[in-house]
């Protein structure tokens, strides 16, 4: 059957290593575009952050952001929002705060770009990092939860790997919550997790879109690297990994592709479509 939407994770996968997109990359999505096929942008960054990659491109795209608890159509309207309710998010910070991590909080869509960064917070290296990156949509908050609207979007917290993954292992027993962990490429030995509401996946996010467009997942084309990608790789008519993920995501692809430094998302389209 025919690929109809590919779907595509953002960092280390379209991007290289240095978080620029190759020439062969973007003539890939024109190409797809040109050719009357969706492209569905899928990552864990936030709505702003994806779209400073989407927008220049001048493409219609789906965003799939915050590792599937937001999607954005290409005229720029949401179509699936999930949140998490209040008494949720600080049972999520009552667990964080006892492993010594402090989160950043996302507000629910449409104040996506917003975040709450506690005052006198712990500042980590990958939180460093953070900041840096984000600092212009980051509001301090002598207290996180004096502040929390009724629903929240996620949490975020970017630390020490080994104390971020004993955390993890905690939210296990919070039924309402769902807990991604990706292992650092930008600051050794660090993690990034994000706390979703539960049956926050991206694989489940482009089951909408696919609705939207009326056609079937054996006619998607999924491209990732890492273990946030796995469930939308295992679930597309066809699933690619890139050759610089860690052994247990390329394990589950159908075909692994070049590095995300070879243009590797470039090789798959021209392979599978």
């Amino acid at each position: 059957m025919a690929i109809r939407l590919v779907a595509i994770d953002i960092d280390r996968t379209l991007l290289d290593d240095r978080r620029e997109l190759s020439h062969a990359n973007q003539a890939a999505l024109r190409d797809l575009v040109e050719r009357g096929i969706s492209v569905a942008l899928c990552s864990g960054r936030d709505l702003p952050s994806t779209r400073a990659i989407s927008d220049p491109l001048g493409l219609p795209l789906w965003l799939v952001v915050q590792n599937g608890s937001l999607v954005i159509d290409p005229s720029g309207n949401a179509v699936y929002v999930r949140s998490m309710e209040k008494p949720t998010a600080l049972a999520a910070l009552d667990i964080l705060e006892r492993h010594g991590l402090a989160p950043v909080v996302y507000e629910v869509y449409p104040r996506a770009h917003c975040l709450w960064w506690q005052t006198g917070a712990k500042a980590a290296p990958g939180m460093i990092e953070f900041r840096t990156r984000h600092g212009a949509h980051v509001t301090h908050v002598d207290d996180i939860r004096s502040v929390l609207t009724p629903e929240v979007s996620h949490l975020e917290v970017f630390d020490d790997a080994d104390r971020v993954v004993r955390a993890g292992q905690d939210f296990v027993t919070l039924d309402e919550v769902v807990a991604i962990t990706n292992m650092s490429s930008s600051v050794a030995g660090s993690a990034l997790m994000g706390l979703y509401p539960r049956g926050t996946a991206k694989e489940k996010a482009l089951t909408r879109v696919c609705d939207v467009l009326g056609i079937s997942r054996t006619e998607v084309l999924a491209i990732g690297d890492n273990l946030n990608d796995v469930g939308m790789v295992r679930w597309a008519g066809i699933g690619v990994m890139m050759a610089n993920g860690p052994e247990e995501a390329r394990l589950e692809a159908d075909w692994v592709a070049p590095s995300n430094n070879e243009s590797g998302v470039a090789v798959a389209v021209e392979r599978f479509t």
